[in-house]
């Protein structure tokens, strides 16, 4: 009865854990329409407006008028038939002069009128959980700052698992003797690397790259690069070497070597640095975090591989004839679920842990981008600011405790 009882209080704290997992999801997904001045409906002489839905940067609100800014429009003096603003009704870089210099959740809050009056500001459109220093909302820049956080965790876990992934099981599978490559391949490999990535420098920047990312480009040429020169350069290598020798590559020893320096080097220190080093912006971010978390997953799938490996079943694919690749996939993947989920959701808790922490020391994501770190760092300034720290630190520590809880098999 007492095992019984415990697996259902477990079953339902895992489903109040998805819950509130999903809310925060829900809330990044839709930051722009909960939190922002746009208005999601207009209904202005005779005409729909969606502001909100709509890219445009300007919009006519006569037929015969000149097109306005939407961000410089003043939608609530305006005389509109219907006018639905979204619940919070600031955008996280909106500066209210009148209610700057941490204003509290729970003091008087003002407006200035259109004959230039000062006077209380409506319920409707108060700071409910106060301003920063500039007079920035603070439940606005929590919604936005949701989307920032989970973009970065996952990002940068996505990184890390995928090179945890590949070399751990690259290692766990095969071990030191047996994968093998093909010598004139391996060289021609090792010599296309540099004019892979001197050409890949070259047309990145004689080419107009504006409208795509820089960093995805730059990497898709240099794996289409390295491929082509590699195929080139071994070309001629095959028809010197006749009897095709291979060569053994200690896999293990490699992933062993490898990560038992990246632990051995200190993680904070090392994050410092290229956070420093790097332009602060979220892809910087991802790359620092996915490129410097890799080494602890890649030793546990490099385990659980080396476990799988002993097991009969694989023993069968083996003698059945089955390809390598076919064995990874159909074998020893589906039974790695468990071990990734628990790596992925640990490593997003933890990846938003560190941006939150980096950017709170001033060397993280840029002033202009919504952040929980960039609202504990302005509580920094002024400790009294308590809602600052409070009230992100503990939005911060509920979705990191609920990432921890369902990681738990």
């Amino acid at each position: 009865m007492k095992a019984s009882s415990l697996k259902v209080i477990s079953f339902f704290r895992k489903r109040k854990g998805t819950r509130i997992l999903w809310c925060y999801f829900v809330i990044a997904l839709l930051a722009p329409f909960i939190a922002g001045r746009s208005p999601l409906l207009v209904l202005l002489n005779g005409q729909l407006h969606f502001p909100a839905f709509s890219r445009a940067a300007y919009i006519a609100l006569k037929p015969q008028e000149t097109p306005q800014r939407i961000n410089t429009i003043d939608w609530r003096s305006l005389p509109a038939s219907v006018c639905i603003l979204p619940p919070v009704c600031y955008d996280p870089d909106q500066i209210d002069p009148l209610n700057s210099n941490f204003a509290s959740p729970f003091e008087t809050q003002y407006e200035r009128t259109a004959s230039g009056k000062k006077v209380t500001l409506p319920w409707r459109y108060r700071h409910w959980l106060g301003t920063t220093r500039t007079g920035q909302d603070v439940l606005s820049l929590l919604i936005h700052g949701c989307r920032t956080s989970l973009l970065i965790g996952m990002g940068a876990v996505a990184l890390s698992a995928l090179i945890a992934l590949f070399a751990g099981l690259i290692a766990g599978y095969y071990g030191d003797h047996n994968l093998r490559w093909r010598r004139s391949s391996f060289i021609a490999g090792l010599i296309a690397i540099l004019p892979a990535l001197f050409y890949t420098r070259q047309l990145v920047s004689l080419s107009d790259w504006r409208a795509l990312n820089t960093a995805t480009v730059a990497c898709s040429l240099f794996i289409l690069l390295l491929f082509l020169m590699k195929k080139m350069i071994a070309f001629p290598l095959n028809l010197f070497e006749k009897n095709q020798h291979r060569i053994t590559i200690p896999a293990d020893k490699i992933l062993t070597a490898v990560t038992s320096g990246f632990i051995a080097l200190p993680r904070l220190l090392l994050l410092l640095t290229l956070a420093a080093i790097w332009k602060p912006s979220i892809l910087s971010l991802i790359l620092i975090i996915g490129l410097t978390t890799w080494a602890e997953p890649a030793r546990i799938i490099r385990t659980e591989i080396l476990r799988l490996r002993s097991l009969s079943f694989i023993e069968q694919a083996k003698v059945s004839g089955a390809a390598d690749w076919q064995i990874i996939i159909r074998h020893a993947l589906p039974n790695l679920s468990s071990t990734i989920r628990v790596v992925f959701l640990t490593g997003v808790a933890a990846a938003i842990l560190t941006e939150a922490g980096l950017t709170f020391l001033g060397i993280g994501l840029p002033f202009n981008t919504p952040s929980w770190g960039i609202l504990l760092f302005e509580a920094k300034r002024n400790i009294q600011a308590w809602w600052l720290a409070v009230i992100p630190g503990a939005v911060l520590y509920l979705l990191t405790r609920t990432l921890f809880m369902l990681s738990k098999k």
